[in-house]
Formats: structure tokens, C-alpha cells, sequence
């Protein structure tokens, strides 16, 4: 069995992932530890060029709210709290897109998350933002 070319043209999306210990992210009351999977805190602050935008996070049942800004604009708030399953399971999903924007102009933009004041977890897992070529 052979694999035939459909004749469709390759399609290339430049995607860069900003993980949350990648060095652009400013975070005010959130931390980054070494071989974490996630940061938590009060807000976080990054800058990209791109004409999209897509935020993962980490959903668990002690999740908070994440309020998302791009370009000073807020675009939403988010909720972090996973269900909890039969007889009190536990879910956790990793990786959970939460925001995304599309459709940008490719210039500059900034996005912050902004947490609530409670005392939960919330999480950024990564961004994904989609450059032009």
C-alpha cells in the first residue's frame, strides 16, 4: 500500500510556543519553577508579533479564574475548575485552550492574564501564537 500525493499544496503555519518559563513572560506574584509544568500567581505579561493567538492552560478541581486581556482589550474571563468525577475523582487536563484570537494584525501585541483574588490554583500552561511569514 502506497500514500499518493492528493496534489494540494503544502500549507506552512510559523508557530512559535511561549511556555511559562520562557524568559518574554513578566510576572507580577507568579512564579515559574524549574521542571514545572505551569505557572501560578497574580497576573502575567508577554509580547509577541503574530496573527494569532491561542492560550493553554492546566484545568484541575481547585482551579480559579483567569482573566484574559490582548492589546488592553479584555477578551474574557476563564474558568480553571475541572469536574470532579464519580465518588470524588479527581480530572486533570493539561494543555486546555481556553482563549484564542484570530484573524490579528501582524504587529505587535501584548497579553495579560490577570487571576483572581482567591485563593486557587491557576495556571498557564503555554501560548501559541501563529507568525506571518
Amino acid at each position: 500500500m502506497s500514500i499518493e500525493n492528493s496534489g494540494v499544496a503544502q500549507t506552512n503555519v510559523p508557530c512559535v510556543t511561549i511556555e511559562d518559563s520562557d524568559p518574554r513572560w513578566e510576572y507580577d506574584g507568579l512564579t515559574s519553577k524549574p521542571n514545572n509544568w505551569n505557572a501560578s500567581g497574580r497576573e502575567a505579561k508577554t509580547s509577541f508579533r503574530g496573527t494569532a493567538i491561542q492560550c493553554f492552560a492546566y484545568r484541575n478541581p481547585t482551579g480559579g479564574h483567569v482573566t484574559v486581556s490582548l492589546d488592553a482589550i479584555e477578551r474574557g474571563t476563564f474558568d480553571l475548575k475541572s469536574k470532579t468525577g464519580p465518588e470524588g475523582a479527581h480530572y486533570v487536563q493539561h494543555y486546555v485552550k481556553v482563549f484564542e484570537a484570530l484573524d490579528l494584525d501582524n504587529t505587535k501585541h501584548t497579553v495579560v492574564i490577570t487571576y483572581n483574588p482567591h485563593d486557587t490554583q491557576k495556571t498557564i500552561d503555554m501560548l501559541s501564537v501563529m507568525e506571518s511569514e
